[in-house]
This record gives structure tokens, sequence and C-alpha cells, in this order.
């Protein structure tokens, strides 16, 4: 994992001590809801502007919130999640440095089906992973630069689809706390700028 990652990783899991998601790890044929949130660690995505021009967009991290509620059966779990991310520009550029007055944010909101496996372990520490799809709804609002102007105001629904690992730690019969890395991304969004389209993509590293 690159530095940058692992210490992000760090910092929300020392937040966890007074940070609780909630989570009801119940026995099988349980039902749970699960509460998280954390940060989101987006990569660069690219674009075709108004004038013709590339335009690559580095996001600042953001946050995450997710909400779900699933059923438990043995050692495998199925969930119904929303979330919701938000990550503001740090820069655009096009063939040179970053542009002058660059703004704009990502927004997404997402309505997942996932399944995790539970690895039994015979202690109160449950490691897990699984993977999850469904649907995104993807907005890039407001990117703009002072001699662009406008380069980007455009969003699309389009598949989404993730793959997550964590672990949780049972405090007492009915409650756990987790840590948890997801990997979230999307198929291609189509985007418009007057009369110019491309596509472009969301894809974060998220730390809950």
């Amino acid at each position: 994992m690159p530095v940058k990652y692992a210490s992000k990783a760090t910092i929300v899991a020392m937040s966890l001590i007074s940070t609780p998601a909630l989570a009801q790890m119940l026995d099988a044929g349980q039902t749970y809801v699960a509460v998280q949130g954390g940060i989101t660690q987006p990569e660069k995505h690219d674009f075709v502007a108004s004038t013709g021009a590339k335009v690559t967009t580095e996001l600042k991290d953001g946050y995450v919130v997710v909400g779900a509620i699933g059923r438990k059966f043995a050692n495998t779990r199925l969930e119904i999640e929303g979330s919701y991310r938000e990550n503001k520009v740090e820069s655009h550029k096009t063939t040179g440095p970053a542009l002058a007055g660059s703004e704009g944010k990502a927004q997404v909101t997402a309505g997942m089906l996932n399944a995790y496996y539970d690895m039994p372990t015979g202690g109160s520490i449950t490691p897990y992973i699984g993977g999850g799809v469904g649907a995104a709804d993807v907005k890039f609002e407001d990117y703009k630069t002072t001699a662009l102007g406008t380069v980007l105001n455009d969003g699309e629904t389009v598949f989404a689809y993730q793959g997550i690992a964590g672990a949780s730690v049972a405090l007492n019969s009915r409650v756990s706390l987790n840590a948890e890395y997801r990997y979230f991304g999307t198929a291609d969004v189509g985007v418009k700028n007057g009369a110019q389209s491309s596509e472009t993509e969301y894809k974060t590293h998220n730390f809950l």
C-alpha cells in the first residue's frame, strides 16, 4: 500500500477509538444496521471542455457517509446500502500547470447491493471481505477556471461497483465497531460541454 494510503488508514483506525461506527453483527438469520463515515480519496479524471481542450482534474480528499441494512447467514451477509461522497476541486490542468481559479466539486450518491464473507476466528475480532454492485448518480458541479470560465457542469447515473475489506470488533452481543477500506468506482460517465461530448470516470479509495 502506498505511504499516502497507509497514512490515511492509520488516521481512520485511530479515530475509531472516539468515533464509533454502529454495526450490529448478530447471529445467523438476524438483521443488522450499519452507519459509517470516513475519508474518500479520489483519482484524477479527464474530460473535454467546451473549447475542445482536454482537461485533467484533481480532486481533494473528501468525505463519505454510508448507511445500510443487511441480513446475516452463517458466515455470509447480504446488504442494501446508500452512500454519499463529496470532493472539492484541487486543480484543473490542460497542458501545463494548474489553471488559476480552479473551482467546483464532485458529488456522488449511490445505491448498492453488497455481499460479504466473515472469516471466523473464534474471538471478538472478525475480518471480512466483500463487494457490491449498483448505480451511482455522479455530478461534476460548477467546474470553473479564471481563464476558461465553466469547463464542466454535468453528470449522469451509471453502473457502480466496489471492493471491500475490513474487520469488526464486538463491543457486546449486539454492537460492533468496524474499520474498513473500500475501492469504489463507476462506469464511464458521459458529459457534455456545449458541442463537446466526452466520457470520464469517478474512482476513489475510501477509509471508513
